[in-house]
């Protein structure tokens, strides 16, 4: 017998995908994106580098900021994550956006999207050299000091 669509179905006849599925023949994904068909809705999250000593793996430092039950004081907690860095281009102290998959070892279960900020060094933040700020106050007393 030959399998025919239900009526009000949206699918055609002999093709493969489910009513409803996620990953519709026509869908759609941005170009150039990274992302598989059917992987634009994983979950991300923003976070700190902390080490980038291994290969191809980064260590994420990750805020979570919730009220208290009782006291409902904003605690802030920090989770360290393990992520996959395939091209190694994210550096100590940048802020990287990081998207869940598929476990890849033990502690690994997140990858790299991209570099969403870089780290500044903190000369350039404050505008002067570190050598013309002076580091000791004059000894001499002030003008109407006793003696």
């Amino acid at each position: 017998m030959k399998q025919t669509a239900a009526p009000g179905s949206k699918t055609a006849p002999g093709s493969k995908t489910a009513p409803g599925s996620k990953t519709a023949p026509g869908s759609k994904t941005a170009p150039g994106s990274k992302t598989a068909p059917g992987r634009e809705f994983c979950k991300t999250i923003v976070g700190i580098v902390l080490s980038n000593k291994m290969e191809k793996t980064i260590v994420v430092a990750v805020e979570h900021r919730f009220s208290h039950p009782r006291y409902h004081k904003v605690i802030t907690r920090t989770t360290k994550l393990y992520a996959h860095d395939e091209e190694q281009i994210a550096k100590v102290g940048d802020t990287v956006s990081l998207a869940a998959c598929h476990p890849l070892s033990r502690l690994k279960r997140w990858r790299v999207l991209r570099v969403v900020g870089k780290d500044v060094p903190s000369s350039s933040v404050i505008g002067t050299d570190v050598k013309s700020v002076p580091t000791t106050l004059t000894s001499s007393p002030p003008d109407g000091a006793a003696k």
